[in-house]
């Protein structure tokens, strides 16, 4: 019964209830919130697994009168969870780690395959001993939308304030005799 979704029909003559009438109307997620939205949508969220959108149906289909329009992902509660490295990819010798994590609970629970990041090549490192702060900073003036020119760093007895000079290429043109 986890997960069917049960439509309770009243019938009623004057203001009397004749009759009651519950219909199975199929199986979602354990649900912990049910809004009806209109025209036969249903949005089902849940704390166990993912949300769905669902559409329901004047016939049956498969003896559901459901049809999954939308599944909106969620990762949690995440019940457990390793990190698993991967191999070298050659690029650099970078290395991108994954998360496997055991996700949702009962029968919406999942496995899922989390990478960390999108992966980066370093191309240059400086060790600055004793910093505690770093931002960047546009030059200011009409151009708020430019690139970032200063670098400002912040040390316990110091605040260093870099730019970035910007040179124009000189093209030779080499003579012929």
């Amino acid at each position: 019964e986890v997960g069917n979704l049960h439509l309770l029909l009243l019938s009623h003559q004057k203001n009397k209830v004749s009759s009651l009438h519950i219909q199975t109307l199929g199986n979602t997620v354990t649900s912990s919130t049910i809004q009806y939205l209109e025209r036969g949508m249903l949005y089902v969220g849940s704390m166990f697994g993912n949300a769905q959108l669902l559409q329901i149906l004047e016939n049956p289909e498969h003896n559901s009168y459901l049809a999954q329009m939308e599944d909106y992902v969620n990762l949690g509660p995440i019940v457990d969870f390793d990190l698993v490295p991967t191999a070298h990819s050659g690029t650099g010798g970078r290395s991108q780690s994954q998360i496997i994590t055991a996700s949702g609970t009962s029968k919406d629970g999942t496995l899922r395959f989390v990478r960390n990041g999108i992966g980066m090549n370093p191309y240059a490192s400086v060790e600055i001993y004793g910093i505690k702060g770093m931002w960047s900073l546009k030059k200011g003036g009409d151009d708020l939308k430019g690139n970032d020119v200063f670098l400002v760093q912040s040390f316990v007895g110091q605040t260093r304030i870099l730019g970035v000079v910007e040179e124009e290429e000189e093209e030779e043109e080499k003579a012929e005799k």
